[in-house]
C-alpha cells in the first residue's frame, strides 16, 4: 500500500487506506506500507518509512507496532564503532532516551534515528514497538510472548519499547 501525507490529512483518502488495511487484515493478510515515491515531491516526503509506519499505527490505534533494522538492538551508542556500546532490550520511557545514533549504516534513508523519533511517536500513543533485526523476522513470535508487566517474562530478541498510559485515544479526540 503506498501512501502519502495528503492519506493522512485528507479524511476521504485516510477512510479509504484505513477501510483496505483492515480488509486485508480481514482477509488474513498483512498490509506492506510504503511511501509512494513515485508521487510524492521533495517538499511533501516523509522521508522514512519508519515515522510513515508509526503514524499509520497511531491513526489506526494498532495494538503494536514493528520495525526492522540491521542490528539486533537498539545500543547505547554505535556498536560497530563504539567497542563499550551496550544492547537496550527494554526502553520503559522513550521520550527521556539518549542514545548516541550518529554512524549508522549505509542501507535505506532514515536510520536509527528515525527508528527512534518512530518509536517515540508510537510509544507516546500508548503503542509498544519493537525493534528487531530484519534478517530474523520469526523473532516477533518473542514480542508477542513478551509480557513487561511479568518480571519473569523472556525478554523479546530485540529492543522492546513501552507504551505510555494514554489518557485519550485518537477517536476520541476527534469526537
Amino acid at each position: 500500500l503506498l501512501l502519502s501525507q495528503s492519506d493522512f490529512t485528507d479524511k476521504d483518502h485516510w477512510s479509504n487506506v484505513k477501510d483496505t488495511i483492515v480488509e486485508a487484515l480481514n482477509l488474513g493478510l498483512v498490509p506492506i506500507i510504503n511511501e509512494n515515491d513515485s508521487t510524492n515531491t521533495e517538499s511533501l516526503r516523509f522521508g522514512d518509512n519508519d515515522n510513515l509506519a508509526a503514524l499509520t499505527a497511531v491513526q489506526l490505534e494498532a495494538n503494536g507496532l514493528f520495525l526492522f533494522t540491521d542490528v539486533d538492538y537498539l545500543y547505547t551508542s554505535n556498536p560497530r564503532v563504539d567497542p563499550t556500546a551496550s544492547a537496550l532490550r527494554v526502553v520503559s520511557d522513550p521520550t527521556t532516551l539518549q542514545v548516541d545514533t550518529v554512524g549508522g549504516s549505509d542501507l535505506g534513508t532514515g536510520g536509527m534515528a528515525t527508528k527512534t523519533a518512530a518509536a517515540r511517536t508510537a510509544s507516546c500513543a500508548g503503542i509498544p514497538c519493537g525493534l528487531l533485526h530484519s534478517e530474523h523476522p520469526e523473532r516477533i513470535h518473542s514480542f508477542l510472548k513478551y509480557d513487561p508487566n511479568n518480571e519473569s517474562s523472556t525478554l523479546p530478541e530485540g529492543t522492546y519499547f513501552m507504551g505510555l498510559d494514554v489518557t485519550q485515544s485518537i477517536s476520541e479526540t476527534r469526537r
